[in-house]
């Protein structure tokens, strides 16, 4: 069980970070465009480099939440495995509460526990 709840925090903290990065990379594209329109002809290829750079990013990130979406569903298909009666459940549950996890987690795996 401790595994499974390790598991899933690595696994909700790198979900997590790819989302904020992709927020980043969405307002730093947002913002070049708008910049490009107002300002001279001087900077707007730096500005465009600026867009192609945002837009790998931008790429990359959802490729990296993606990824760990994935990792979310394996883990609590892995958490799901183990759990086989309500006792293992309560025991899960403690693991959690005794973990000090992030809120908002509690959403990736409630659904998935079995109740009697």
């Amino acid at each position: 069980m401790q595994d499974g709840v390790e598991l899933l925090l690595r696994n909700f903290n790198r979900y997590n970070c790819s989302k904020r990065l992709l927020i980043i990379s969405l307002i730093t594209y947002a913002v070049s465009l708008t910049f490009i329109f107002l300002v001279s002809e001087l900077y707007t290829i730096p500005l465009l480099i600026l867009v192609l750079v945002s837009l790998s990013q931008i790429r990359e990130s959802l490729k990296e939440k993606r990824s760990a979406e994935k990792g979310l569903r394996e883990t609590i298909n892995f958490i799901n495995d183990q759990i086989k009666t309500p006792s293992d459940s309560e025991k899960f549950i403690l693991y959690l509460a005794s973990a000090n996890l992030p809120k908002g987690i509690e959403s990736y795996f409630q659904n998935f526990l079995p109740t009697n």
